[in-house]
């Protein structure tokens, strides 16, 4: 038998769900972020559906986003697990990321905590803490506390970034650790576009 595509497998999962919903391909379009069209060619497994598109839905669902990766996130054996590596992140100005997926890694889950995805960081602007080209180990969610660092999209740019929150002022800034790097304070017209992708809950890096 013909071993599936991922675009296939998700888009086998993503038509199962709209169909038991009773929602139409445009009702669905509208959850996910995207038009009609794309989640035409998702379902079909003609095109790979985008990582943050994926959370989207399982975010608007309160589902998993492994409920979609089927057998592509899983235990190996007793202790180990595998997860999705999607394109970069910017640990700087931004950069447009988590469109597709990379590579796959597989390590202990006694060793590492729960996660959804991993992602690579381009930059230095989050060092000594993350440096470039670290894996960040990512668990979705859209909600972070101030001075957790997550990972951030405004418009197309994506950010790693520590999190802070002035109550006082209601203002939201994104901080590096690096003290080269100024905080980014995001204006009204930023927060209309503003979103939480996930909290960074861990790393694997190569710096030894």
């Amino acid at each position: 038998m013909k071993e599936k595509k991922l675009s296939e497998t998700i888009g086998d999962k993503i038509l199962k769900l709209r169909k038991e919903t009773g929602l139409t391909q445009e009702q669905f379009s509208k959850i996910a972020g995207v038009t009609p069209l794309s989640i035409l060619k998702y379902e079909s497994g003609e095109r790979l559906i985008s990582i943050d598109t994926l959370l989207n839905i399982a975010n608007y669902f309160k589902i998993p986003i492994s409920y979609f990766l089927g057998e592509n996130i899983l235990k190996v054996d007793e202790n180990m697990i595998k997860i999705p590596v999607v394109s970069v992140v910017s640990a700087g100005n931004g950069k447009c990321g988590l469109d597709d997926i990379t590579d796959w890694i597989e390590f202990s889950e006694n060793i590492f905590p729960a996660c959804d995805f991993a992602t690579t960081v381009s930059g230095n602007s989050m060092e000594p803490k993350i440096f470039d080209s670290d894996i960040l180990l990512i668990r979705k969610t859209e909600t972070l506390d101030s001075g957790d660092i997550g990972i951030f999209k405004i418009d197309e740019d994506v950010f790693c970034k520590k999190l802070q929150l002035n109550h006082l002022t209601n203002e939201v800034i994104l901080k590096s650790l690096n003290p080269c790097y100024a905080p980014r304070y995001l204006s009204k017209e930023e927060l209309e576009n503003f979103k939480i992708i996930g909290k960074v809950v861990g790393k694997l890096d190569y710096h030894f």
